[in-house]
C-alpha cells in the first residue's frame, strides 16, 4: 500500500497558500482601525475581486474546473462585501447582498469538496515520491544536464491530449513548443510563479519532455534533488521520473487516466503539501 511507504522527501509543514488570506485579513483590520467599517468592507471586496482575476488566469493556463469555481466564489464574495450594510455600494433591493452571500457559501462548499478530494492540489510531491520509490541506491549526486530516457510510439495529437489531462489535473504545468511538450511538476506552495508569472522560464526547474517524434528526456533541478532526505542515485532517479510519465501517458492513452489520479491519491500526501 502506498500510504505505508516511507517518504523519501523532506517534510513540508508550511502551507504557503494561506498567506493571501492572512494579508487580506490584516489589511482589512488595518482599514477598520484607521478608516472604519466601510473601508474594511471595501478592502475585502477589492481583495476578493483581485483573487477572482488571478483564479481566472489559473483556469486559462490549466483548464482545471476548480479554479473556475474559485472565480465564482471570489466574485460573489466581492459583491457581498461591496454591497453589505455599511459597504461602499448601496443596492436596491437590499436583499441582494444576502443572495450574493448564499451563492458564495454554495461555491465555497464546492471548493471544500474539491480540495478534500485533492482536485485542487498540485501533485509535485506525489510525482517526486513516486519517482523515488524504485530508487534504492544512494550514490552519485546531482548533475545539470538533461538525460535522454527513451522513445515511445505516439502521435502529436496524443501528446497534446495528454498535456491537457496533465494540466487540468494539476499533475504538472504543460508547455507546448514547436517540436515537443514539456511537463513541469509543481509542489503545493510553489505554483504562484509558474501559474501567474509572465513568460515563466521552466528550464532551471525539473521537467519531463515528450517530443513529437517520441523521444523522452528529463531534467531534475538541484533544488528538487536536495529536497530528498538521502542522496539518491541521480541517474536512476531521472530514469524513474521519465518512466513514470511514460506510464502515465500509456494509462491515459488506454482510457485509464483515473488510475493515474488514484495512484497519486494512494500516497495520502496532505492536501496542502
Amino acid at each position: 500500500m502506498y500510504h505505508l511507504y516511507m517518504r523519501k522527501l523532506k517534510p513540508d509543514r508550511w502551507p504557503v497558500g494561506v498567506l493571501p488570506v492572512l494579508v487580506n485579513l490584516v489589511s482589512a483590520a488595518v482599514a477598520l482601525i484607521l478608516f472604519g467599517l466601510t473601508a474594511a468592507l471595501a478592502t475585502m471586496a477589492l481583495f476578493a475581486l483581485v483573487f477572482a482575476l488571478f483564479q481566472t488566469i489559473a483556469y486559462v493556463r490549466t483548464r482545471n474546473w476548480g479554479y473556475l469555481l474559485s472565480v465564482a466564489y471570489a466574485a460573489f464574495l466581492s459583491l457581498f462585501f461591496a454591497t453589505a450594510p455599511h459597504g461602499p455600494v448601496a443596492l436596491n433591493p437590499p436583499r441582494l447582498p444576502r443572495l450574493f452571500l448564499v451563492m458564495a457559501i454554495i461555491c465555497g462548499g464546492g471548493i471544500i469538496y474539491l480540495a478534500a478530494a485533492r482536485r485542487l492540489k498540485w501533485r509535485g510531491r506525489e510525482i517526486f515520491e513516486l519517482a523515488a520509490m524504485p530508487v534504492a541506491d544512494v550514490q552519485n549526486g546531482f548533475t545539470e544536464r538533461p538525460r535522454p530516457i527513451g522513445r515511445i510510439e505516439c502521435t502529436r495529437g496524443e501528446i497534446l491530449e495528454f498535456a491537457e489531462f496533465v494540466g487540468s489535473n494539476l499533475i504538472a504545468m504543460s508547455y507546448v513548443e514547436a517540436n515537443r511538450v514539456v511537463f513541469m511538476p509543481i509542489k503545493m506552495g510553489q505554483e504562484f510563479a509558474p501559474v501567474y508569472g509572465w513568460r515563466y522560464d521552466y528550464r532551471k526547474r525539473t521537467w519531463i519532455a515528450f517530443d513529437f517524434e517520441g523521444s523522452v528526456s528529463v531534467r531534475i533541478s538541484e533544488e528538487d534533488y536536495l529536497d530528498y532526505r538521502d542522496q539518491l542515485s541521480f541517474d536512476q532517479l531521472c530514469n524513474s521520473l521519465g518512466r513514470l510519465f511514460i506510464e502515465f501517458f500509456e494509462s491515459f492513452r488506454g482510457g485509464e487516466g483515473l488510475r493515474v489520479i488514484e495512484r497519486m491519491n494512494a500516497l495520502r500526501v496532505p492536501i496542502f503539501s
